[in-house]
C-alpha cells in the first residue's frame, strides 16, 4: 500500500479537552472530496508546487457525516441526484492533499479523524498556513 505520509503530526499537548488524537491512514478511496472543483483548481499549481518540493507537511482533517457539525454539514458535505447527504467520510481540512494524492498513485493518506468541531479547531490553529506561506512555492 502506497500511503502519503506528513512530515509533521500535532503534538497531544495540543487537544485540551477530550481524547488526544493521534493520525491514522485512510483509504483514499473511501474519502469524499467538498471542495468545489473550480476552487480547487484555481489552487492546485501552487499546491502541486509545495507538495513535491517539501511533501505533505501535516496529517489531513476528515469526518464522518454523523459528525459533521452545522453549518458545515449543510454548506459542504457531497449529496446524491435526490439531494440527500452522502454516507462516509469526508475531507474538513485537505481536498487538495487527497486529489494529489488520487492523482500520483497513493492509496491511503495520513488523516486526523474528528468528532467534533472543538478537535477540528485544535488541529487547524496549530497547522494552518496560508495559501502564499506555503514552502517550496515557485509561482506567488
Amino acid at each position: 500500500m502506497k500511503v502519503l505520509r506528513a512530515g509533521n503530526i500535532v503534538p497531544p499537548t495540543v487537544f485540551q479537552e477530550g481524547p488526544k488524537l493521534f493520525p491514522i491512514v485512510y483509504p483514499l478511496e473511501e474519502i469524499l472530496i467538498t471542495a468545489p472543483a473550480k476552487w480547487t483548481n484555481k489552487k492546485m499549481v501552487p499546491f502541486t508546487e509545495s507538495i513535491e518540493s517539501v511533501g505533505m507537511m501535516w496529517p489531513v482533517i476528515l469526518v464522518d457525516l454523523e459528525d459533521y457539525w452545522e453549518p458545515m454539514k449543510s454548506k459542504r458535505w457531497p449529496r446524491d441526484e435526490s439531494g440527500e447527504f452522502i454516507p462516509g467520510v469526508a475531507v474538513h481540512t485537505g481536498n487538495k492533499r487527497v486529489i494529489w494524492a488520487r492523482e500520483n498513485g497513493y492509496d491511503g493518506i495520513e488523516s486526523y479523524l474528528v468528532t467534533n468541531r472543538q478537535q477540528k479547531d485544535s488541529i487547524v490553529t496549530h497547522t494552518f498556513l496560508p495559501m502564499g506561506q506555503w514552502p517550496g512555492q515557485k509561482s506567488k
